[in-house]
């Protein structure tokens, strides 16, 4: 009977971990996405499409990490900027688009990343994006 109470203990234990993983969403590897274009807002337009961010593993309502130069930025994915407060970083993926922005609810990502400066001139539309960086690399965040 012991022998059976202890292999029933071990196999407690090991459903006990497998249950723990496998709430786990698994972190994908790093990829690295060009800058498209940059918005007179600052929202920075990715080079990507939704089913290449869902390939490396990244979907609404994850959390991922932005690297723009030597700097790190962990956003959300949503679908609005109403999905984070106002000041607040987002990856907005853009169904009516069909873009995916990098952006600050009511402020400029390529401002405060340091991907760019917007300088005013005369010809139109009035302004142009001095970009010092021409691509961010995203990871998922791994979340338990």
């Amino acid at each position: 009977m012991k022998a059976n109470r202890k292999t029933v203990c071990i196999l407690l234990a090991a459903l006990s971990v497998v249950l723990l993983f496998a709430g786990c969403k698994k972190a994908a590897k790093p990829f690295a996405v060009r800058i498209a274009k940059v918005k007179k807002s600052g929202n920075v337009m990715l080079d990507t499409t939704f089913d290449e961010m869902k390939a490396n593993g990244v979907e609404v309502g994850d959390i991922i990490t932005v690297k723009v130069s030597d700097r790190s930025f962990e956003l959300p994915v949503g679908t609005s900027y109403t999905d984070v407060d106002v000041g607040c970083m987002i990856c907005r993926f853009d169904m009516e688009d069909n873009e995916i922005a990098l952006a600050i609810n009511m402020g400029s990502f390529a401002s405060e990343t340091g991907i760019g400066e917007r300088l005013t001139i005369d010809e139109d539309p009035g302004y142009q994006w001095n970009l010092f960086v021409s691509e961010v690399e995203i990871a998922l965040k791994e979340v338990p």
